[in-house]
């Protein structure tokens, strides 16, 4: 249901109430320019599930790429033509298995460039904040992220976003990232800026390290083997690094982990 005005090459939608399922969508919208479909609105949704719609899971593997197959091209004509201004909020939503809460965003799209600025968001115990570009009115599109994570539980996260559950503790980590490509292979191919990350009070599961190390010694001097880990987990007090990335490849030169027992220093690429 909605109220509406229609007048000269323009259309507004006031008193917007739209039901889908569980899902209540109210606001306003209007094209302020049907010529050039310029659009202005201020929305909020309720609640949302966004998995609910997807198509389940197949219990068969899936098709192999072919190799001729070319990469989606990013979506540059419909980002040109796009006339948005307007405000997003949404009180809960699930979406690729991750929960987050008191979403609010403001969206800006003129003459290519499509900018997410304010984004943020409730997660796991902590803050989101973003700002996301995309810049397609030159011959290659840019995509720039900036994004802040503060003081999320990091082990329930990583849980629900990637299926893994090495890693907890709490802490804030960022991202400062720019790509160029007209696919989103070529993007990732080319991304460069930081990425940074600084735990608390966390764990790394899989192994104790700390056992490990006492194991070695015993067998060095002769004595008796200590007591088995149960937990297999090396816990720390702080978990700290950061990435500098160049033309996709992101390079460590700073993980410091420090505990009562150990610190753990070192570096590597991922590529």
């Amino acid at each position: 249901s909605t109220d509406f005005e229609y007048g000269p090459n323009a259309v507004r939608f006031d008193k917007l109430d739209f039901q889908l399922d569980d899902t209540q969508l109210r606001g306003a919208l209007a094209v302020t320019n049907i010529d050039s479909s310029a659009i202005t609105f201020d929305l909020s949704v309720d609640h949302i599930d966004l998995d609910r719609y997807r198509a389940p899971e197949s219990a068969a593997a899936p098709p192999a790429a072919k190799p001729d197959q070319k990469p989606a091209d990013l979506p540059m004509a419909a980002a040109r033509a796009l006339r948005l201004n307007g405000n997003f909020s949404m009180g809960t939503a699930k979406a690729a298995g991750l929960a987050l809460s008191n979403l609010r965003l403001t969206i800006e799209a003129k003459d290519g460039v499509v900018h997410l600025f304010p984004i943020k968001a409730d997660l796991y115990g902590g803050g989101y904040a973003g700002d996301i570009t995309y810049d397609a009115h030159e011959a290659v599109p840019t995509v720039k992220l900036d994004q802040q994570l503060t003081g999320v539980d990091m082990a329930a996260l990583l849980k629900d976003g990637i299926k893994s559950e090495r890693l907890s503790g709490r802490g804030n980590a960022s991202m400062k990232l720019a790509g160029a490509g007209r696919t989103s292979d070529a993007v990732i191919q080319n991304l460069s800026g930081r990425v940074d990350a600084n735990l608390a009070n966390g764990a790394v599961n899989g192994i104790d390290l700390w056992y490990e190390i006492s194991r070695a010694q015993a067998l060095l001097k002769q004595q008796a083997m200590p007591a088995g880990s149960d937990d297999k987990r090396t816990k720390f007090d702080t978990f700290k690094m950061s990435a500098d990335v160049t033309g996709g490849v992101a390079t460590t030169k700073d993980l410091n982990i420090t505990s009562p027992n150990l610190r753990a220093t070192g570096g590597g690429t991922s590529n």
